[in-house]
């Protein structure tokens, strides 16, 4: 008896089995074959991905291919495993146009560094034209193309801009992520009482217009292709409140209900919204910061230290990517264990 199939999962589906006790074909390692309920030896005479012996075929990447074959007058069952058990990250993010909002250093750049290198034709929004093109050099150098554009956030028309040049200037004419990491710190280590309107003000319409306006405007550009990412950054001081840091605090909480609203607003229709909340990452804003105002917020961290920027790039690259399918109107916590709701 000679027959062919293709299994996935382990599960070889519509082979011909004398033995029902054969039909389950556990993974092994690449290039290995395996068998279930009947005796067999001779494994030589298959190659992976070559065309095997009752094979119609190369199986296809990421597949496990079965044959039926008669080994010393027995009929046994041989599983034969590619290398490419899976999409590798560096795929995730192939024909995938995604805008990172403060791109151009810090968390953002982190991001978009990730974005480009798993495929992604990635656009830095930033104000600072010094350090987007230097940035865009930076990417160069290393034989990763990012582009940038000019855009403040708090303003309507300066994001319907930028969008519209990220979507009009691929040859998708799409936009499937956005991670909008763009903010401002603000005063800390004062007291709400010593707090500035102003001061306030411009922190309100940077980190919460602004993430307003780049989820609105990103949500109009994904419906028309039925599917999108959304990643807004909120922070710790969102769910528990820094003391000394009230507009910081009282802003990135404003994302995680924005998050929260948008997310189910839109469940339905193929774009995911979600925000991440991180305790102290090491970056250049980080350095800003009081000395104390650091300490404070570290030693609240049970693991005692600030988080990195690879940690937040490849926790944030998993939540925009294909994978994260059931996700949506999260806050994700990247914060030491210091939250864990």
């Amino acid at each position: 008896m000679n027959s062919a199939a293709y299994v996935g999962d382990g599960v070889a589906e519509d082979v011909n089995l004398p033995n029902p006790e054969a039909r389950t074909v556990p993974r092994g390692k690449g290039g290995q074959s395996v068998r279930r309920g009947r005796s067999a030896r001779n494994f030589d005479k298959f190659r992976v991905g070559d065309g095997e012996p009752n094979s119609p075929a190369r199986p296809p990447p990421g597949r496990v291919f079965a044959s039926i074959g008669e080994t010393e007058g027995r009929t046994c069952l041989f599983a034969h495993f590619r290398l490419e058990t899976r999409m590798t990250e560096k795929q995730r993010f192939e024909n995938q146009t995604a805008i990172v909002t403060g791109g151009a250093d810090g968390i953002g750049k982190a991001i978009a560094r990730r974005l480009a290198e798993e495929g992604a034709e990635v656009t830095i929004f930033d104000i600072s034209l010094e350090k987007g093109e230097a940035t865009v050099g930076e990417f160069a150098e290393a034989g990763l193309r990012l582009n940038l554009e000019i855009v403040d956030i708090a303003e309507e028309a300066s994001v319907q801009a930028g969008i519209n040049a990220v979507v009009g200037g691929n040859a998708t004419g799409r936009l499937s992520v956005m991670v909008n990491c763009a903010a401002i710190v603000g005063p800390t280590a004062r007291p709400i009482t010593e707090v500035t309107v102003e001061e306030f003000d411009l922190e309100t319409a940077i980190n919460l217009r602004g993430t307003f306006l780049m989820t609105k405007h990103a949500i109009l550009a994904m419906q028309p292709h039925d599917y999108g990412r959304i990643l807004n950054f909120a922070s710790i001081a969102g769910k528990e409140g820094n003391a000394g840091m009230s507009p910081y605090s009282s802003t990135k909480a404003g994302v995680i209900g924005l998050v929260k609203s948008a997310g189910k607003e839109f469940a339905e229709s193929g774009i995911t919204i979600n925000a991440i909340a991180p305790a102290v990452i090491r970056t250049a804003m980080v350095d800003s910061v009081h000395p104390d105002q650091v300490k404070y917020m570290t030693d609240k961290i049970p693991m005692k230290r600030c988080g990195t920027l690879d940690e937040a790039a490849a926790a944030s690259c998993w939540i925009v990517s294909p994978e994260a399918s059931f996700c949506t109107g999260v806050t994700f916590d990247l914060s030491g264990g210091r939250a864990v709701y």
